[in-house]
């Protein structure tokens, strides 16, 4: 059995607390995560695939930025794809399309990308997402909400094919984004918990399994070396820590069709018809940005007038548009 054990966070940039109180939480953990990143060499760290955690805590940091760029081109420390996780049934396809572009764009001034689609906790996913995956190049779609009884024919690594024909391997987090989190201090201990959930998960033959070293607004654990060893030793495995890059496979079945389904996790399907006086704005302002504000900036450009490409970008990023789309 081959497991990675990923340190991760999922960080909601606002929920049951202020944007301000997840800040300060957000300034500390990415503290010690650098910290870890500088005093253990076999440790790496997933910023959650959303981009906008590294801006919001560079405001606070800026002299940090360098030490995050070094940790990123190392590979040890992932940021992206996104620029911020999406709900991926509420955003217009376009919207998804920007928040991937910008995503590139604050990531990539870091280092590389990471090229897993990784959505940990949104509430289900349109069918058109594999063709919009692929043509970013990213790849393995990884994810928990969503899934129905096809789980029973596909397993929790299959090939998702959009209308269009494209396809990208999908890997169901069936514990959710969050089964190796919280680990005990004593490193024999959090093996055997760890051990019952890969032999849960393990469905045979070389495929990674992952064991997600995190959850919501959580400062890592300091001790994954201690631990991936002694479930080694435990298991007679191999484990290894690492980014999501590492769940690539080789597929699996094939799957046509959104993932609205409820058989692992609640899809809190009120949060689509909840607030819709504010969804109806935001879906205005969507349409003037992609259909009139962003025709005429080109336009512009080309006419020789000033480049409103960072106004453009201004009103996409706030207040009615990627960060509002969570």
């Amino acid at each position: 059995m081959r497991c990675v054990l990923v340190s991760h966070f999922h960080w909601d940039r606002e929920w049951y607390r202020t944007f301000e109180a997840y800040r300060g939480r957000l300034v500390d953990a990415v503290d010690r995560v650098l910290e870890l990143l500088a005093s253990d060499p076999g440790w790496r760290f997933v910023l959650d695939g959303q981009a906008i955690v590294v801006e919001d805590y560079l405001a606070v940091r800026p002299d940090r930025r360098d030490e995050i760029a070094r940790r990123v081109g190392e590979g040890r420390l992932s940021v992206g794809p996104w620029y911020v996780q999406p709900d991926s049934l509420l955003p217009a396809g376009e919207a998804h399309v920007r928040n991937l572009l910008e995503g590139r764009r604050v990531a990539g001034a870091l280092g590389p990308v990471s090229r897993v689609a990784y959505v940990p906790d949104s509430f289900g996913h349109p069918a058109q997402l594999p063709q919009l995956f692929a043509g970013f190049g990213l790849s393995p779609f990884v994810y928990w909400r969503g899934s129905g009884d096809e789980l029973d024919a596909l397993g929790a690594r299959w090939l998702w094919v959009a209308p269009d024909g494209s396809a990208v391997e999908a890997l169901c987090l069936r514990e959710g984004y969050f089964n190796a989190a919280g680990l005990p201090a004593d490193a024999e201990e959090a093996a055997h918990r760890l051990a019952e959930v890969a032999a849960r998960l393990g469905e045979g033959g070389d495929e990674p399994v992952l064991l997600m070293n995190g959850f919501d607004h959580m400062p890592p654990d300091p001790h994954t070396g201690a631990v991936a060893e002694a479930l080694a030793r435990l298991t007679g495995g191999t484990v290894e820590r690492g980014l999501l890059e590492a769940a690539a496979g080789r597929g699996g079945k094939p799957f046509r069709g959104e993932l609205t389904g409820a058989r692992l996790a609640n899809l809190l399907p009120g949060v689509w018809s909840a607030r819709m006086p504010i969804k109806l704005r935001n879906r205005r302002c969507e349409a003037l940005l992609l259909g009139w504000v962003e025709p005429w900036v080109a336009l512009g450009r080309r006419c020789g007038v000033a480049d409103e490409r960072p106004s453009l970008r201004i009103a996409g990023c706030w207040p009615n548009g990627w960060r509002t789309t969570m």
